[in-house]
């Protein structure tokens, strides 16, 4: 799992760097994981992070935690508070529909989002 962990904060990485996904997308990305971790039986914690104590699970950055080895997938270092909590790839996916997010990130790279975990997840289980 190690592996693919790296792999994916690479390509978080690089979201960054190319389309700010960490400006917007950064919901979008922990759903599309959550929903290949899910498929492989693999448990994870939602994780949201702030600048400030974390209230009704608002924050400003959202990323996983793999449980149980508590590997990260696009933990940021900006942010000293963090929450985890449970919740599935559909209620974080409805959360990213229904919440303002920066206007940075186009929501139309969640297709490159989605291809590229897609790849991830799909090469690491056919090899």
């Amino acid at each position: 799992m190690e592996f693919v962990v790296t792999k994916l904060n690479y390509t978080a990485y690089e979201l960054d760097r190319l389309y700010n996904i960490n400006s917007g997308g950064c919901c979008y990305f922990a759903y599309r994981i959550a929903y290949w971790l899910e498929k492989y039986g693999i448990e994870y914690y939602f994780v949201i992070q702030n600048d400030n104590p974390i209230i009704n699970d608002i924050g400003k950055h959202y990323c996983l935690q793999v449980l149980p080895s508590k590997l990260y997938l696009n933990k940021s270092p900006l942010y000293t508070h963090i929450k985890s909590i449970k919740r599935t790839s559909n209620q974080i996916l409805d959360y990213y529909k229904k919440s303002s997010w920066s206007e940075k990130y186009d929501a139309l790279n969640n297709v490159f989002v989605d291809n590229l975990i897609d790849n991830i997840f799909e090469f690491k289980i056919n090899k």
